[in-house]
């Protein structure tokens, strides 16, 4: 709720599951005049945007329940399923509101209403340009929909998987992603550096020559896991693919095997 003469900006948030006895489950205004931008408010009771008679609401570029038709529903406002990943989790501390692959959220926000990066959360000393992140602390400008355009999405958690195994969002599955997903599936660090001869202080393609001569004799999964572990230092929350569409909790063969499944498919 907003009142007392107040103009609040809203931007990149995402209301949802909330209740009122009377109105504006989502957002409910008096005496005032918030603008809502780049937001996703559904699945709240009894209606998500409610203003009284001094209340004038702007939205724009959000996906908004029960929207069409209403007069605050602005440019770029769409009014359909967000498709979250799991908002009805019997378990309310597992109810997962980010957006899943094919939502109508994703690449579809206003870029240039993102706030300006103030605090300078990425500490490049540019407090000028637009926040970096998301709620997750992902990068907030990822091509979700492939197009080769990175647009900001609607919500307050940007959609970081391009597709079911492209856990960098380069719309392509390769080496990078398998690490990505093999540094997930053991949290074990021990030194992976073992070619040429020993060692040359980086992991990369000598090392799997060396490590997949061995294979048929001494590797298994894990050690390929230990090593991808060191290949890029980096991570995902979306390494959890299987069973499809959502995951079941943990990253393993399943996970392996869609990723797999998808490595010479490209994007089309």
């Amino acid at each position: 709720m907003s009142n007392d003469n107040s103009s609040p900006t809203v931007t990149n948030c995402t209301f949802t599951g909330n209740t009122s006895k009377t109105h504006g489950g989502g957002i409910y205004n008096y005496y005032s005049s918030p603008t809502v931008t780049n937001c996703i408010l559904w699945g709240d009771e009894p209606n998500e945007i409610c203003d009284d008679a001094t209340s004038t609401t702007t939205v724009s570029y959000s996906d908004v329940e029960g929207g069409t038709g209403q007069s605050w529903f602005g440019t770029g406002c769409i009014n359909a399923d967000p498709l979250f990943v799991d908002p009805c989790n019997p378990d309310p501390n597992l109810r997962n509101f980010r957006v899943s692959p094919g939502s109508p959220c994703i690449d579809a926000a206003d870029s240039n209403s993102v706030p300006a990066d103030t605090v300078d959360l990425d500490n490049d000393g540019n407090t000028a340009e637009p926040i970096p992140y998301d709620l997750d602390g992902h990068p907030r400008f990822v091509d979700g929909d492939c197009n080769y355009t990175a647009i900001v999405d609607m919500g307050a958690f940007e959609f970081s998987c391009s597709y079911f195994g492209d856990f960098d969002s380069d719309c392509d599955i390769d080496f990078a992603d398998f690490a990505i997903l093999a540094k997930q599936w053991q949290l074990v660090r021990l030194s992976s550096d073992f070619g040429p001869d020993g060692g040359d202080g980086i992991v990369n393609f000598l090392d799997w020559a060396t490590l997949a001569s061995g294979w048929q004799d001494t590797t298994d999964i894990e050690d390929v896991a230990v090593f991808a572990d060191q290949w890029l230092l980096c991570g995902a929350y979306c390494a959890d693919i299987a069973p499809a569409p959502y995951g079941d909790g943990v990253v393993n063969m399943l996970d392996f095997a869609i990723l797999a499944e998808n490595w010479f498919l490209g994007v089309e």
